[in-house]
């Protein structure tokens, strides 16, 4: 499963989607994913929802300094919190999987801003948002 976001253009790509395995495999791929930490929920709609994050996050923030700010010190005061200022490590995720659960985050939201933002967002819009997530969209949504 494929699946990215091109913010020049506004475009959101799909790939190696295309049999009738790929919402199980979607959701196989949720769960697994977050069972481990990398992804902010379980539900096989959270690339999709990951991907338009990226969309939001990018129209919200693009011109928005003081938004973006905001959101930027949620950010980095999560990422000091699990990683201690060490630099983010895919490989690493099984040793800090209990770090990220209770800091309400998904490794790959530590990635950078961009990442950091579009998991809030698919977080969010699951309907089942922890902390973190309800309050970068709150930030977003101007009620912060």
């Amino acid at each position: 499963m494929v699946m990215s976001y091109q913010p020049q253009a506004k475009v959101i790509y799909t790939g190696k989607i295309g049999s009738k395995k790929s919402l199980k495999e979607l959701e196989e791929m949720a769960k697994t994913q977050f069972e481990l930490g990398s992804w902010s929920t379980n539900k096989k709609e959270h690339p999709i929802r990951h991907e338009y994050g990226h969309h939001i996050f990018h129209e919200l923030t693009d011109y928005d300094t003081i938004t973006r700010e905001k959101i930027n010190k949620i950010y980095l005061e999560k990422y000091k919190e699990i990683l201690d200022n060490k630099k983010w490590n895919k490989d690493d995720c099984s040793k800090y999987t209990k770090q990220v659960m209770d800091a309400e985050v998904s490794f790959y939201g530590l990635e950078n801003i961009q990442e950091f933002g579009a998991e809030c967002i698919a977080e969010y819009l699951s309907g089942n948002p922890r902390s973190v997530a309800k309050e970068v969209c709150k930030i977003l949504l101007g009620k912060r």
